[in-house]
């Protein structure tokens, strides 16, 4: 499996129960890696599944999410992300995403087709989509996160809440001594 990294995540700073959207894959621009992937690469990889397996780093071991994904004229879109904030890996990569400190994807493929141009640099024209993962460091700069909600945690609700359970308890306590 190759590994092809973007930084035009699309994170937008929104996670409501992990939710994000961006772009794991550009069309068109040279990457680190000396390729690019041209528009229609995913198209076939797509109509047999449009969700994908959302890494870290591309480590197997530890899946984080799913993504649901089109093709459209600027790259492998992320139509609706999804993190397991179950898990403590996804939490982390949500903090660091709100907070810009992560925002950029990339995937795992296997190249079904491809070819050279005239500077050398390799044109990935179809592609068997693996997994994309959240990264630090992209091969394609412009695969970046543009949408991460999340909830607002209001710390006076927050206090007030306590408070009231704090009073419901002593309630309870005398409740319980009459």
């Amino acid at each position: 499996m190759e590994i092809k990294n973007y930084c035009l995540c699309e994170f937008e700073q929104n996670i409501q129960i992990g939710s994000f959207t961006g772009y794991a894959s550009i069309f068109g621009n040279v990457d680190e890696a000396n390729e690019i992937v041209m528009p229609g690469a995913f198209k076939q990889t797509l109509e047999k599944n449009k969700e994908r397996v959302v890494l870290f780093q591309h480590n197997p071991d530890k899946p984080i999410g799913k993504a649901l994904l089109t093709e459209d004229a600027t790259g492998l879109k992320i139509l609706k992300g999804e993190l397991n904030l179950d898990l403590e890996l996804a939490r982390e990569v949500q903090s660091n995403a709100k907070k810009n400190i992560i925002n950029s994807f990339s995937i795992g493929y296997r190249v079904l087709e491809d070819d050279y141009n005239e500077n050398g640099v390799r044109l990935l024209k179809k592609l068997d989509l693996v997994e994309i993962s959240f990264v630090t460091f992209p091969a394609n700069r412009s695969a970046l996160l543009t949408d991460m909600k999340h909830f607002n945690t209001n710390k006076k609700l927050i206090e007030i809440t306590n408070e009231l359970n704090n009073l419901l308890k002593g309630v309870i306590k005398d409740e319980f001594r009459n």
